[in-house]
């Protein structure tokens, strides 16, 4: 496949066109962002997405009332993981809360 003789520079460089809006938790029903989706794609994607901290800077998380105790678990834990892959880079969070 093409995209396997890409260099790894041009692939992150994709990767952070591709994930320049990372919506953590839209609804229940989708919740990985598509950085993580992208890291989990194989381990040279992984590897890619690992090292260039600018992928997990800038994010936007969607609070609604009605969410449960299970879901604030699961998105306290992804932004644990976002927050500590984005180091060192300056964080761009946009939160919104409903209800």
């Amino acid at each position: 496949s093409p995209i396997h003789h890409l260099p790894n520079e041009i692939l992150t460089r994709i990767f952070t066109f591709a994930c320049d809006k990372n919506h953590l938790y839209r609804s229940p029903s989708s919740p990985l962002s598509f950085t993580l989706n992208l890291s989990a794609v194989c381990s040279r994607w992984r590897a890619s997405c690992l090292s260039c901290s600018e992928l997990w800077a800038n994010f936007k998380v969607t609070i609604y009332s009605g969410f449960n105790e299970r879901y604030l678990c699961q998105l306290e834990y992804i932004l644990d993981i976002f927050l500590e892959r984005s180091k060192p880079q300056p964080l761009t969070i946009h939160i919104e809360m409903f209800g």
